[in-house]
């Protein structure tokens, strides 16, 4: 998945039920990602790199355990 996170000018990325357990900090080198969808994984937490993501304007965490 790491060279995923080159792909600089990539705006939607969708990564549903593929069984993901975290998502890395590199996240953020999608500086231009709009939307994104991670729904239907294992996801306890958000990485707080997402909030590097200027342009994210839609992102789907949903039925993931998320721990608040």
């Amino acid at each position: 998945m790491q060279g995923l996170f080159r792909l600089t000018k990539l705006r939607k990325l969708t990564l549903s039920d593929n069984e993901i357990c975290r998502l890395p900090h590199e996240i953020a080198n999608l500086v231009n990602l709009v939307e994104l969808d991670v729904s239907k994984n294992e996801i306890p937490e958000i990485p707080e790199s997402i909030k590097n993501l200027k342009c994210l304007h839609s992102a789907d965490f949903s039925s993931n355990p998320l721990q608040m």
